[in-house]
């Protein structure tokens, strides 16, 4: 009796879901679900990176979507009121996390997520959009989130002391060398104070 012989299909040509890199796999292979990656590197890779299957709950379950404008983190947030979440030991921005879950990675030539409500809290997916650093600094600039003056944790001076300096200078009572040590700054800062080359804002 003739044994019947196994017909073996051919491997096909996949790309790998970690790194992109073309490999060949057994279709059986990925009728079992995997054939996935290159090799047991990138598997891992993706393994630790994986977001646990929680995490989506663990987000929506904390953000207020009941008004009709913006969805506001209703959990611990950071000195500059963005929300943060801890799943299994890794903190999350819940804004680029709410961003990741709906549309997935952002493109990695605009890595930031910024805010076009300018509501740090904030975690509705069409309020969130990707930019570039240089993006993200110009946007905190334009809609002044940025720290400056008094508000900057090393700065030397207060708003009302740089009114005075300029006030003093107007007067021609002193000189830059004499403010300083006056105030206890660089002539080099008073300089950049009276010709409004610095604290622009008052």
């Amino acid at each position: 009796m003739r044994s019947e012989r196994t017909t073996y299909l051919p491997p096909v040509v996949r790309s790998c879901e970690a790194c992109g890199a073309e490999f060949r796999t057994w279709p059986s292979v990925i009728r079992k679900g995997n054939g996935r990656w290159c090799s047991k590197r990138c598997a891992e890779t993706v393994r630790r990176h994986r977001p646990p299957l929680e995490l989506p709950s663990a987000l929506w379950d904390r953000v207020d979507r009941s008004g009709d404008g913006c969805w506001p983190w209703t959990g611990h947030r950071d000195p500059d009121g963005y929300g943060m979440l801890q799943v299994a030991g890794v903190r999350y921005a819940t804004h680029r996390l709410a961003y990741t879950l709906t549309y997935g990675e952002p493109p990695a030539d605009k890595p930031c997520i910024l805010h076009s409500c300018d509501n740090p809290p904030c975690c509705r997916p069409d309020h969130l959009f990707p930019g570039t650093d240089v993006e993200n600094m110009a946007d905190k600039v334009t809609k002044e989130r940025q720290a400056r003056g008094s508000g900057i944790a090393w700065a030397k001076l207060t708003e009302g002391q740089v009114v005075q300096i300029r006030s003093l200078h107007a007067g021609g009572t002193h000189t830059p060398s004499q403010l300083g040590r006056l105030f206890g700054v660089t002539k080099e800062s008073i300089y950049g104070i009276v010709k409004r080359k610095t604290w622009k804002h008052c």
